[in-house]
C-alpha cells in the first residue's frame, strides 16, 4: 500500500512539472512572462486631418501575463473621454497574437485648437512605455478627402483589411512603409462608389506597416 502511495505521488510530481514546463513555454512564444513591462506591437501614428474632421490614435501592445492599461494625453494632460480600450487578435510581424491589449483614441469636431502631440502610456506595475504622435490640422478647405474607416479596419490572419471612403470618380492610389520614410504604392485603382476596401496580404511580413492614400 505504502509502495502504491509513494507511485502516485511521483507521478503527481512529474505531471507537475510537464504543466509548468508548458506554461513557461507559451509564455516565452510571446517573449513574456509575469512581471515584465508592456511592450509595444504596433505604435500608434500622426495623421492630418481637414479642419471639423475627426482623427484616430491606434496602439496595440502584445499580449502581458501581467496586464496592460493605457493613458492617452494632449500636451501632458490625461483625455478621458474618446478612449476606448479592447482586445484584438491577428499576425503581427509574423507572430499570432490572442487577445492582444490595444486602445483607440478618436478626437472629433477639429480646429487648430486640436493640433499638437499626442501621446499614449502602456503601462502595468511592472514599467510603462510612451509613445508621441503629431496631429496637423488643415485650415483649408480640401475636397479631395480619403478617410480611413476604423471600425472596418484591422488586423485578420489574412493581413491588414483597409477601409476607405474616398472622392467619387477618384484615382485611389494607397501607399505602404515600414519606416514612415520610404513609401511604395501597393494599390491603384479608380473608385467609382466612394468607398475602397483592400486587403494589404504582405503586412504580415513587417513588424510594423503604416498607410497613407491620396488622389491622383
Amino acid at each position: 500500500m505504502f509502495r502504491m502511495s509513494r507511485i502516485a505521488m511521483q507521478t503527481l510530481q512529474k505531471a507537475a512539472i510537464c504543466l509548468f514546463f508548458l506554461g513557461f513555454l507559451t509564455a516565452r512564444s510571446y517573449g513574456l512572462g509575469l512581471g515584465t513591462p508592456p511592450s509595444v506591437a504596433v505604435p500608434p501614428v500622426g495623421v492630418s486631418v481637414q479642419n471639423g474632421g475627426t482623427a484616430s490614435f491606434t496602439v496595440i501592445d502584445y499580449p502581458n501575463l501581467s496586464g496592460v492599461y493605457f493613458k492617452w494625453l494632449y500636451k501632458g494632460q490625461q483625455i478621458t473621454s474618446g478612449v476606448a480600450t479592447l482586445t484584438t487578435n491577428g499576425l503581427i510581424g509574423g507572430i499570432l497574437l490572442d487577445l492582444a491589449p490595444a486602445s483607440v483614441l478618436t478626437v472629433n469636431n477639429l480646429n487648430s485648437t486640436n493640433a499638437g502631440d499626442y501621446s499614449v502610456i502602456s503601462y502595468n506595475n511592472n514599467g510603462a512605455i510612451t509613445n508621441t504622435v503629431s496631429l496637423i490640422v488643415l485650415s483649408t478647405t480640401v475636397t479631395n478627402i480619403i478617410k480611413m474607416v476604423t471600425s472596418e479596419s484591422s488586423v485578420t490572419t489574412a493581413g491588414f483589411h483597409l477601409q476607405l471612403t474616398t472622392p467619387v470618380g477618384s484615382n485611389v492610389v494607397v501607399e505602404a512603409s515600414s519606416d514612415l520614410q520610404n513609401w511604395t504604392p501597393i494599390y491603384t485603382n479608380f473608385d467609382s462608389t466612394g468607398s475602397v476596401s483592400f486587403m494589404d496580404g504582405s503586412a504580415t511580413n513587417y513588424p510594423a506597416r503604416y498607410y497613407r492614400a491620396r488622389t491622383q
